[in-house]
């Protein structure tokens, strides 16, 4: 018998998900004692006068090491698991560990030896360390200072850690309403028309109250009804009710924004935003402000030609149903009228249902991961006979992939990442990449080495219903894969800094921004598409029972003429959805960066989304159907930015965008073929946070960055 290649046994296991809440509350205290007691030994090990980097900083990046390398598979059951005692116990785990943290960065003891430290090397009285030891020790400083230790001791700095300790508790409280936000909207067969059958076909059938009605899920469903149902009212119900589900979150929203202001003033800063930026790409908040006016500005008049298109189509359509029009196109008309506009001429048109077929799911992830390991000179081996790795996982569903470098790239072990690919209740429900445990280096000079996983909520197959992406899907998972590959080649030797999450939001969306140009080649295209009939005999009697007419099969690949007529009518809405990115980020600046903290106790938040609504975009909202000031709250779900780092950074999307079509344009030349650009951007995925981004991206361009091809992209 032959022997099973040893080369691809993993050096370190995947983590386990066989606990218990008991077995959570255990580890969790291990964590916890494990953290204090590596504090106390430091503190007790070093003097004021005898503080070095070796005998502090190191010993307390171990520990952080430790920390988050052990705090992220806690957490993780909160989105994972089904059974509502293990998603309980991992709830109260990181409330347990926000408040180890926030302990933690209130040390006065730790802090006067990190601050001793800095200052001999400073001032040049001990040796400079290394490029990522010095930068960990200048943000652990920060972090230091950013949690109220500057403050004197006493009522000021006990008022911030209370302002700490409510604002977790708020998040929190966010989280859970958003685990119960309501999930979708029910509607009749008659209300759908114009869905595609096969979107129908997929919703869920009504019984009782609900006899008759289908389920519309927001995360699976949405962007059908939106594109393509003929009713003006489904659309502007769908829309009110997504934007809706989680209005308990309004009053929670507001006084976290209240506090985040207060703790940045007690520290002596003119905003939050001030605070957050200062650190990040933009440096600045005039930087900001400078760069969301100049989008601003160049994207209404495109976007208004948009609009007066769309306003041309709508008119038609209703005169041709006898129906009188008001004049407007609201922002639930949209999808519906780019669709049109795409199929309107039939030379150019393109039936995005049909276009679907040609991205199942598994097959789309593995031709995906095929192009990345490509690119990236990477190898995904799922748990086989040449790859015998155990695991155990959160559902049964779940995939797990080891992930090697390829020879050319030394033949050894990368890290390990999971494929959830299903809608199911707790879980994320938008896809999103995150990582489980970071890498970094052990004491004694091994690897830690990461896993990551990709969460998607796309149905899952069955035998008489496959699992379909639209080409709007393929490009979100190829950016989301491209935040999992962040992950896992990153090798930094302190977790903080690992992978995306480890890098500032305004530089780290970059990577998977970039990777969505893949959906946009033709070549590329060819390679990842394939008609799921094709794929197996099982399939093709299903599109052969769809199909009944057509004796042909289809073809395996899509035609030149279905790529070209895709590719060409991508940008028709281009400019009214980056438009959208800038309110949003106008808005998150006007709460996060008052004029003052009176002007901000007075801003009714809700209120101020919609007038700046009203003033960025050219469509036409409720408020002008006399809706009042509350009726769209879709901020409400933005975890990202309630629970997540995007607070006063939101504009990272549209910055790192910038940076993303600098690199596809002037690196990759556009050629999704380029293995040595993509080498060379393998290179700067590597350092993740381990230096200030700047310098990492001016290393990687050889210049200042060109915002001339994102401009180019934006059609102004």
């Amino acid at each position: 018998m032959d022997q099973r290649p040893t080369a691809f046994v993993p050096p370190q296991p995947p983590p386990s998900f066989n606990l218990t809440p008991a077995s959570i509350s255990k580890r969790l205290q291990n964590l916890i004692e494990t953290a204090n007691n590596a504090i106390d030994t430091i503190v007790s090990n070093a003097s004021l006068d005898a503080a070095t980097f070796d005998n502090v900083i190191v010993p307390l990046a171990h520990a952080e090491n430790a920390r988050l390398s052990g705090s992220g598979i806690l957490r993780s059951f909160r989105t994972t698991s089904l059974n509502g005692e293990l998603r309980e116990a991992a709830r109260q785990a990181g409330d347990a560990l926000d408040e180890l943290y926030l302990q933690l960065q209130h040390r006065d003891d730790i802090y006067r030896l990190v601050d001793a430290v800095r200052h001999s090397i400073n001032s040049k009285k001990s040796p400079e360390p290394e490029p990522e030891g010095r930068h960990f020790l200048e943000q652990i400083h920060r972090d230091f200072l950013q949690n109220g230790l500057n403050l004197p001791a006493g009522p000021l700095r006990e008022r911030y850690v209370s302002i700490r300790r409510r604002i977790n508790s708020l998040s929190d409280e966010c989280a859970a309403n958003l685990d119960e936000q309501t999930k979708g909207i029910w509607f009749t067969l008659d209300e759908l028309e114009g869905v595609p059958e096969r979107a129908i076909a997929a919703m869920e059938k009504g019984t009782d109250e609900n006899e008759g009605k289908l389920f519309l899920d927001f995360s699976n469903d949405s962007g059908w009804v939106s594109a393509a149902a003929a009713k003006e009212e489904t659309r502007r119900r769908l829309h009110i009710a997504r934007d809706n589900r989680c209005n308990n979150n309004i009053p929670i929203f507001k006084e976290i924004t209240l506090l985040r202001d207060e703790a940045a003033r007690l520290l002596g800063y003119q905003s939050h935003a001030a605070m957050v930026v200062q650190d990040k790409m933009a440096g600045d908040t005039s930087t900001v402000h400078e760069l969301l006016k100049g989008l601003r500005e160049a994207l209404i008049p495109v976007a208004k030609r948009e609009v007066e298109a769309f306003g041309e189509l709508k008119g038609r359509d209703l005169e041709g149903k006898g129906e009188e029009w008001d004049g407007h196109v609201y922002r639930w008309d949209a999808s519906f009228y780019a669709r049109k506009a795409r199929l309107g001429n039939e030379e150019q048109s393109v039936d995005h249902a049909e276009i679907s077929e040609y991205f199942s799911l598994q097959h789309t992830v593995n031709v995906m991961l095929e192009v990345m390991g490509d690119l990236f000179g990477l190898v995904f081996r799922k748990a086989s006979e040449d790859c015998p790795v155990q695991y155990d996982a959160w559902h049964e569903d779940v995939q797990l992939l080891s992930v090697w470098n390829t020879e050319g790239e030394g033949g050894d072990f990368v890290g390990f990442l999971y494929l959830d690919l299903y809608t199911r209740d707790f879980k994320p429900q938008s896809p999103v990449c995150r990582s489980l445990v970071p890498g970094y280096t052990r004491p004694d000079g091994s690897r830690n080495y990461p896993s990551t996983i990709l969460f998607c909520p796309f149905r899952k197959p069955t035998d008489t219903r496959p699992s379909l992406l639209s080409h709007h899907d393929a490009t979100q998972l190829f950016h989301e894969l491209g935040h999992g590959i962040h992950n896992l080649v990153s090798k930094t030797a302190f977790a903080r800094f690992h992978g995306s999450s480890g890098t500032v939001v305004d530089f780290g969306e970059a990577p998977s921004q970039l990777l969505e140009n893949w959906l946009r080649v033709p070549s590329q295209l060819k390679r990842i598409g394939r008609h799921y009939a094709t794929l197996s005999e099982a399939n093709l009697r299903h599109w052969q029972e769809k199909h009944a007419t057509q004796s042909a099969p289809p073809d395996p690949h899509l035609s030149d003429a279905a790529i070209n007529h895709l590719l060409k009518l991508l940008p028709l809405g281009r400019a009214l959805d980056y438009l959208g990115d800038v309110h949003i980020s106008t808005w998150d600046f006007a709460i996060h960066d008052p004029t003052s903290r009176e002007a901000l106790e007075k801003v009714d938040i809700s209120a101020t989304y919609g007038q700046l609504l009203r003033e960025v975009s050219p469509l036409a909202t409720p408020w002008h159907q006399g809706e009042g000031d509350g009726c769209l709250n879709p901020y409400t779900g933005f975890t990202n930015m309630i629970c997540g780092d995007y607070h006063a950074g939101y504009y990272g999307y549209l910055l790192s965008e910038m940076y993303a079509m600098d690199i596809w344009e002037n690196v990759f030349k556009g050629d999704g073929d380029n293995q040595q650009a993509g080498r060379g951007l393998r290179g700067m995925l590597e350092k993740g946070g381990s230096r200030p981004e700047r310098e990492t991206l001016l290393e990687f361009l050889g210049r200042e960055p060109d915002a001339a091809p994102f401009y180019k992209w934006l059609g102004v």
